[in-house]
C-alpha cells in the first residue's frame, strides 16, 4: 500500500530543484557583487590617483610661481634660486615618475585581480552549469528507473491477478464437480 500522500505535498524532486535553482540565483547574485565590488575599487583607485597627480601638478605650479617671484630679487639670488629649484624639480621629477610607475602598477594589479575575479567568477558559473546539467541527467535517469520499476509491478500484479483469476476457476471448477456427483 503506498503511504498517504500530504495535500499540496511538493515532491522531492521539485523541491531539489527549486533548492538548485535558488542555489543558483545566490551564487550569481554573489558574482555581480563582487563585480561592482572590484569596479569600485579600480574607479576609487583612479580617482584617488587623479587627486594625487592634480595635488603634484598644483604643488609644481606653485614652486615655479615661487621661482618667478624671486627673480625680482638680485641676480645672484636668482642664480642660487634657479640652482636650488633645479634641483628641487630633478627631484620632483624623479617623484613624479615613481609615483606614476607606482600608479601603472596599481592599476595593472587592480586589472589583474578584476580579470582574476571574472575568470574564476566563469569558472565557477561553467562548473554550476554542469552540476545543473548532471543533476537534470540524473533527475531524468531516476525518473526512467521509476517509470520501468512502475511497468514491472504493473506486469507482476498482472501476472499474480491472472494466475489467482486462473486458480479460483480451477477450484470453481472442482467445487462444481465435487456438488455435481
Amino acid at each position: 500500500m503506498p503511504p498517504p500522500t500530504m495535500p499540496n505535498a511538493v515532491p522531492p524532486d521539485e523541491v531539489d530543484l527549486q533548492h538548485l535553482e535558488d542555489r543558483i540565483a545566490s551564487l550569481r547574485r554573489d558574482v555581480e557583487q563582487l563585480r561592482a565590488e572590484k569596479l569600485e575599487a579600480v574607479q576609487q583607485a583612479s580617482a584617488d590617483a587623479q587627486g594625487e597627480m592634480l595635488q603634484l601638478r598644483d604643488t609644481i605650479v606653485a614652486m615655479r610661481d615661487q621661482l618667478e617671484a624671486s627673480r625680482s630679487d638680485k641676480q645672484e639670488a636668482v642664480q642660487q634660486a634657479v640652482a636650488d629649484s633645479a634641483g628641487e624639480i630633478a627631484l620632483l621629477k624623479d617623484t613624479v615618475t615613481a609615483i606614476r610607475d607606482e600608479l601603472e602598477r596599481v592599476r595593472h594589479d587592480k586589472q589583474a585581480a578584476v580579470q582574476a575575479a571574472i575568470a574564476d567568477a566563469h569558472s565557477e558559473i561553467e562548473q554550476l552549469r554542469g552540476t545543473a546539467s548532471a543533476q537534470r541527467e540524473e533527475m531524468e535517469n531516476l525518473r526512467i528507473r521509476q517509470s520501468e520499476a512502475m511497468q514491472e509491478l504493473r506486469r507482476a500484479s498482472q501476472d499474480e491477478i491472472g494466475q489467482l483469476q486462473r486458480t479460483a476457476q480451477v477450484l470453481r471448477d472442482q467445487l462444481e464437480s465435487t456438488h455435481a456427483r
